[in-house]
């Protein structure tokens, strides 16, 4: 009778244990974007797509987490990453609203150059100090790694205008708006194909890794963070 007590109670905890490990992965991830094809972009059916639109798929499928996404405004995008009501970020982690609010993972996705276009032989930007006194146009809502705060600081002497998107802001270059374009090169190298400029050249300012970043407000964070970990490293070693 007491070994069938025994054998009851760890059915129980078994049960319970499968219950728990369930659960942990039941809810429905939360990924938010930003506009910045081809990593990430909305198609015209109004559907998330892009290249870590497909890897999120992948990863979080593999760590057996149903998912959706939403595009946001990146000032807005960060906010509710912030607040736990989207739970997963993937790219930049040098935001410094990130800090102390989000688990950022280890394993680097890929790295994203930073660019700065301009129209015929103008001097070429190889630090941050070259845009002293010039002029530049910026896309809205974006830290540039945090480059941002430099571009704003009146001190700098930046005479800077925001545009929305990639596409508008080479045909702003083009038009003559501003000396230079601050912009990333896999968006601006799609934003070409649609923006003939002849005459155009860049210089890479520098380079940024791209990480998994879950926000702390996530249902059971470190968890989440610790199973797409894993999932990419597993995901990596069966390429």
């Amino acid at each position: 009778m007491k070994s069938r007590s025994i054998a009851g109670i760890v059915f129980f905890a078994f049960t319970l244990m499968l219950c728990q490990t369930a659960t942990s992965s039941a809810y429905t991830v939360k990924l938010g974007y930003i506009e910045f094809p081809p990593l990430f972009s909305t198609d015209e059916n109004g559907k998330s797509a892009g290249i870590l639109i497909d890897l999120a798929d992948k990863v979080l499928t593999r760590a057996g987490y149903q998912w959706q996404a939403e595009s946001f405004p990146t000032k807005r995008m960060i906010q509710k990453l912030i607040d736990g009501e989207i739970h997963l970020w993937i790219g930049l982690s040098t935001i410094p609203a990130f800090e102390n609010t989000t688990y950022i993972g280890k394993s680097k996705i890929m790295e994203i150059s930073l660019r700065a276009y301009s129209l015929g032989k103008k001097p070429l930007i190889g630090k941050k100090e070259d845009l002293n006194g010039k002029s530049l146009l910026i896309m809205r809502g974006y830290s540039y790694g945090g480059l941002i705060k430099y571009i704003e600081d009146r001190a700098n002497g930046v005479n800077y205008t925001k545009t929305d998107n990639h596409v508008a802001g080479f045909k702003m270059l083009q038009a003559g708006h501003a000396d230079y374009f601050l912009d990333y090169r896999m968006p601006s190298e799609t934003a070409l194909k649609e923006v003939k400029i002849p005459d155009l050249t860049y210089s890479e300012i520098s380079s940024f890794a791209v990480y998994f970043v879950v926000s702390q407000k996530a249902p059971d964070a470190k968890k989440l963070l610790e199973d797409l970990e894993n999932a990419y490293k597993n995901m990596r070693k069966a390429e």
